[in-house]
């Protein structure tokens, strides 16, 4: 008969071991843990120092106060038949042995929880269940060659997803953000990435190191993640994800997970979830000049959403409410409700084959949905106003009293968004191109001083000091705008789970302004030649715009010239505050070809087609606002302000100069 037999098979501590689910093999393996030396006893050393690696930390006379407790011959130290009639039996108010006790025989049951699921995985048993839901808004879209997509995810791990990311041997778990890299991204500016991010770890980094807990604070009580440090490494460079060039960072941690079930891999039981949006294009095709992108079209897309799980993590969960240990261990976490999931878990799984499910909708997209939203609108609107009227207006209301310069009729509206619909990255692009061309017309401080947009931001760059920190993360940024396009992924990798975000198309760093662009921007001081009021004045500063006119200060140049000489204005002597500088000869002499009206028109013709949708109503509106009888404080609103003659005239060139028909 064995040392233990005794115990296990004729004491009341048997008793309780079996009542507990413990076996001799599993108290001879935790005592071995505690006997590093192999004496076949514990001493005092022993028991303090295992007691650490879980979190318990005593000083040497606790340690022996401990082994006092559990040596019941007395001879100093506790040998295996002690020790396994303390663990099993009732807690007694041992000090801090009693602690010990709770947090090994969580241990205890994580490790037969741990041996529960592997036999469940080598069995193979368990079916996969999918669930899908999809929501397509306008025509079919290739979800695998899409430009443009964001998706999110959750689901189970192992050793060999994770050894992917080419760890070091120290680390178990690591976190991660990749950025897709410019054509021809050159090796120097990653370098000084690289460099720079090493510069600031050292110098920034590194001291904060210390402040970071141990990994076993980290862990509830009697759990331990491992050995491991909270920060392992970290690394920084290229590297080619998914047949992608993209700069990847990465940061290690020695905490292992894994400890808790005995190195067992659970990703097979752990549930995917995942939800994906697509889209035909990527951010940049937006002002892509060329045109590829609408807006109509980016109202095209789908989303997808995966829920996988696996039946045999029924059957784990059942095994493991019937564990003896895991019920006596968290019975008191789980409202004592052990028993009652366990047969649960049981008879569902005995019943329970599968469940797949799927769910699909289709909208029709963006003219349809933005006509929908119109039409609402436009009856919210009017029930408004109905309420407004019952407050504070006369008489039985009509719908036309809502629309006093007259309602536009659904054919304008559609029309409208139609045309809409049809801006795309030729006009956004376009606009782009010209405030980052603009020069030096904008007013930077009370003094004269004019600048170009881009000017704000240089300043700001200038002002960041030549030394230290800061300096690096200059370069570091100036690198990164040369080489960085845009956002692929982020996310958390480990043995047991990994989460993260992924995308495709997300890049608007390529819409930055260049470096070159950037350090180009001006500021200049407009003040009048000869004069020494360098605080600027309406002359000079008119005389400096003139000078770095534009195609649009061309153009109103051109039009308050002519409204001038048509009088359509009035008598400009009568208006107070008119600034003279307005009929000088250098805003007289701005002028606009037809050739550059030709070509203004052609770039942005998008928003001139919508203005050709609306021009139904607009051509209706001077007479309209002459028409309607509501007022203002008492005013008619068609007498109030603007002269007749004048919102004629500013409906005629308003055709003219967008060459409505």
């Amino acid at each position: 008969m064995g040392l233990l037999d005794g115990i296990f098979d004729t004491t009341s501590e048997g008793k309780m071991a079996r009542k507990l689910g413990v076996s001799k093999d599993e108290i001879n393996e935790m005592f071995s843990e505690f006997d590093t030396d192999g004496s076949g006893s514990i001493d005092s050393e022993e028991l303090r120092a295992f007691a650490a690696s879980i979190g318990i930390y005593w000083e040497p006379e606790e340690a022996a106060e401990a082994v006092r407790n559990l040596d019941a011959d007395g001879n100093g130290t506790v040998e295996i038949g002690e020790f396994a009639a303390w663990f099993v039996q009732e807690n007694r108010d041992y000090s801090g042995s009693s602690d010990l006790k709770k947090k090994l025989q969580i241990q205890l049951a994580l490790r037969q929880v741990s041996k529960v699921l592997q036999t469940i995985k080598e069995a193979g048993t368990g079916r996969a269940c999918t669930n899908t839901a999809s929501i397509n808004i306008g025509e079919p879209i290739d979800t695998d060659s899409c430009r443009g997509h964001v998706g999110v995810f959750v689901s189970g791990s192992n050793s060999e997803e994770f050894a992917a990311m080419n760890p070091p041997e120290s680390a178990k778990m690591c976190a991660y953000a990749d950025y897709t890299l410019k054509a021809g991204a050159s090796d120097a500016d990653i370098a000084t990435i690289v460099d720079g991010a090493n510069q600031l770890f050292e110098t920034m980094g590194q001291p904060m190191l210390d402040m970071l807990p141990p990994a076993d604070e980290l862990c509830p009580p009697g759990l331990s993640l491992g050995s491991g440090s909270v920060f392992d490494s970290y690394r920084i460079g290229k590297e080619t994800v998914d047949g992608v060039d993209v700069l990847r960072a990465v940061v290690f941690t020695g905490m292992d997970p894994s400890v808790l079930l005995n190195g067992c891999e659970i990703g097979d039981f752990l549930p995917t979830f995942s939800a994906n949006l697509y889209c035909k294009f990527a951010i940049s095709d937006m002002f892509d000049v060329s045109g590829p992108c609408t807006l109509a079209q980016t109202h095209t897309g789908r989303v997808d959403y995966n829920f996988v799980w696996n039946t045999k993590a029924l059957k784990a969960a059942g095994a493991f409410c019937k564990s003896k240990l895991f019920k006596k261990t968290f019975e008191d976490k789980l409202f004592g409700k052990v028993e009652e999931a366990a047969m649960g878990f049981a008879a569902i799984f005995r019943v329970f084959k599968g469940q797949n499910s799927m769910f699909e909708l289709n909208f029709k997209g963006y003219q349809p949905a933005f006509e929908a939203a119109a039409e609402t609108a436009m009856k919210a609107y009017v029930q408004k106003q109905e309420e407004m009227h019952g407050y504070y207006g006369e008489g039985e209301f009509k719908e036309e009293d809502a629309f006093p310069f007259g309602k536009p009729t659904p054919d304008v509206m559609n029309a409208v968004i139609a045309a809409v619909g049809g801006i795309s990255g030729k006009t956004f692009g376009n606009i782009r191109k010209e405030i980052l061309e603009l020069g030096p017309i904008i007013p930077l401080d009370s003094c004269g001083s004019m600048c170009t947009p881009l000017y704000f931001l240089k300043q700001m760059i200038e002002g960041i000091p030549d030394e230290g920190p800061m300096s690096t993360a200059k370069a570091m940024g100036w690198a990164a705008l040369a080489t960085i396009s845009g956002f692929k992924a982020s996310g958390f990798q480990g043995q047991i789970v990994k989460a993260g975000l992924k995308a495709r198309g997300m890049d608007a760093v390529s819409l930055l302004p260049t470096r070159e662009q950037i350090e180009a921007a001006e500021c200049s001081l407009c003040v009048l030649e000869g004069s020494d009021d360098h605080r600027g004045n309406v002359a000079a500063t008119t005389t400096w715009v003139v000078e770095h006119a534009n195609i649009w200060i061309k153009i109103s140049g051109q039009e308050v010239k002519a409204a001038l000489a048509s009088g359509d204005l009035g008598d400009i002597s009568e208006i107070s505050n008119f600034p003279a500088e307005l009929t000088s000869s250098g805003f007289q002499n701005l002028t606009c070809t037809e050739e550059e009206l030709a070509a203004l028109r052609g770039k942005y013709s998008e928003l001139i087609a919508v203005a050709q949708a609306a021009k139904p109503f607009v051509d209706n509106l001077p007479s309209a606002i002459e028409a309607a009888e509501c007022t203002w404080q008492g005013t008619p609103l068609g007498r109030a302000g603007i002269p007749s003659a004048t919102r004629h005239y500013a409906l005629q060139r308003y055709n003219t100069l967008l060459a409505l028909n």
